[in-house]
């Protein structure tokens, strides 16, 4: 930081500080002083908070600092009945206009001059280095209590935010996996990763019609009367309208820890896709595939036939090289 003694214009290579806007710096910081001795003063325990009690206790200073009103409506006003924190009380203050000139503490010669309301900021327009070296030695001071304060007051933020973070939801996708250490952590993540986006009432459920979708995203493909017969009524309660994803995921963690209800081997996956293709060319329009998927008895989701072109369509062509699809798949490259 440089200061100097004339006014001279700044650019990009000349980032000084000249004097006048240095001791407007010092002037503000005298303000943010000011207020923090105000606020130790009334905080008599010295834990950083004013409660009601302390605030009543100094009612003298208050109203030589300018406080009028009736100061138990003036607290509860400003902090719902809580303890009152340095940034509350400046923002109060600065708006009522206290003046701790008024303070009992005060010298009564001391002229009043700006320059320093307690011999805290004695500086005076003047080129001495040493008034310089001075003024950067109480703004330090300043700044060191300063964050002290804040550092307490962040922790204690901090605190609250923790033990309401106990009642409040967190991420689903951490909540519903669990533990890290559980050894099934991992598979828990990818069920409740699939199951999320059909949880359309936010509520940890999903209809039961989208419950073979989300079996499919998970790599199980069971048959479709056993989805009627068998899983929905394991994972459902007559009484219940929608699936719970706790019931959901003890079955999943069944289905993907045994393997079961995998995908057909290559050569009926293959087969069943030559039966679309009657000129044994290898490749299908997207018509032939979106009218198959969506005219039979078991027909599929609007979002699992996006997802499937997504990924089995060649962009450039706009055909399906099934054959390439279904090795894709096989090795879990989609």
């Amino acid at each position: 930081m440089a200061r100097s003694k004339g006014r001279k214009s700044r650019n990009a290579d000349n980032q000084q500080v000249e004097w006048p806007e240095f001791r407007y710096l010092l002037q503000s910081l005298r303000e943010i002083l000011e207020l923090y001795i105000m606020f130790e003063a009334t905080d008599a325990d010295g834990d950083h908070r004013i409660t009601l009690g302390e605030f009543e206790d100094y009612e003298e200073r208050l109203r030589k600092w300018g406080v009028k009103g009736e100061l138990k409506k003036i607290f509860n006003n400003l902090t719902d009945g809580r303890s009152m924190l340095f940034l509350e009380f400046a923002d109060w203050a600065l708006e009522q206009k206290l003046d701790l000139e008024n303070s009992p503490d005060k010298d009564p010669d001391d002229d009043g001059d700006a320059s320093d309301a307690h011999e805290d900021l004695h500086i005076q327009d003047s080129d001495d280095d040493d008034q310089e070296q001075e003024a950067s030695e109480h703004i330090e001071e300043l700044e060191s209590n300063m964050k002290g304060m804040d550092e307490k007051e962040l922790a204690t933020e901090d605190e609250k935010k923790t033990e309401t973070s106990k009642t409040d939801e967190i991420d689903p996708a951490i909540k519903m996996a669990g533990d890290q250490n559980d050894p099934d952590h991992e598979i828990k993540l990818k069920i409740w990763q699939a199951f999320e986006p059909f949880d359309s009432e936010n509520n940890r459920t999903c209809d039961e019609r989208e419950v073979r979708s989300i079996m499919r995203y998970l790599g199980a493909y069971p048959p479709e009367d056993e989805m009627q017969t068998h899983i929905i009524n394991q994972i459902k309660e007559d009484e219940e309208i929608r699936v719970r994803y706790e019931r959901f995921e003890e079955f999943m963690l069944n289905v993907m820890k045994n393997n079961l209800y995998e995908p057909d081997d290559h050569e009926t996956l293959i087969q069943a896709f030559r039966i679309l293709d009657t000129e044994d060319e290898g490749v299908l329009d997207e018509t032939v595939i979106v009218d198959a998927l969506t005219s039979n008895s078991v027909a599929f989701h609007e979002k699992e036939i996006e997802d499937f072109l997504s990924v089995a369509k060649d962009p450039k062509s706009g055909k399906i090289n099934y054959e390439q699809y279904v090795n894709a798949m096989l090795s879990g490259m989609i």
